[in-house]
């Protein structure tokens, strides 16, 4: 009897513990919401077009980047019979040709931006397609003979 008593006495005491606690804040779930399948095409007709802008600025860079690889050739090409004759210090011959170094490095990183927007495009540009592509008919599953 008297551990039964202790039993019922650890739950009654569990319970005001329990009890004593403030109670827990469930934080509500985000709403999913569905957009109609025509402002989603907007939406993504949009990106498209901002997406071919954005391409178009990467592509300018690409070239100024060039443009800056040939100037620095130049540069290092001029130093380099100067620094021959003995008229340009050494250090400045090979500042030069880091300069074409550095101006190489530059046309890489924005090749590679470039290549970012292509692939962001080509994404977007895919999921318009599917969502402009006519459903699928659907499926007609043969109803089972009659006996």
């Amino acid at each position: 009897m008297t551990r039964r008593l202790a039993v019922v006495a650890i739950l009654v005491l569990a319970g005001a513990v329990a009890d004593a606690q403030p109670p827990r804040v469930v934080e509500p779930q985000p709403k999913i919401v569905v957009q109609p399948i025509g402002v989603q095409i907007q939406r993504l007709e949009e990106e498209v077009e901002l997406l071919d802008a954005q391409l178009d600025t990467k592509r300018a860079y690409v070239r100024a980047a060039e443009v800056g690889v040939e100037g620095a050739k130049v540069k290092l090409s001029r130093l380099t019979r100067l620094a021959a004759s003995g008229v340009v210090d050494v250090s400045e011959f090979e500042s030069a040709r880091l300069d074409v170094d550095v101006a190489k490095a530059q046309v890489d990183i924005r090749k590679a931006e470039m290549r970012e927007v292509e692939v962001r495009l080509k994404h977007t540009k895919r999921r318009l397609d599917e969502l402009k592509a006519p459903p699928p008919p659907p499926l007609l599953v043969p109803s089972p003979p009659k006996q």
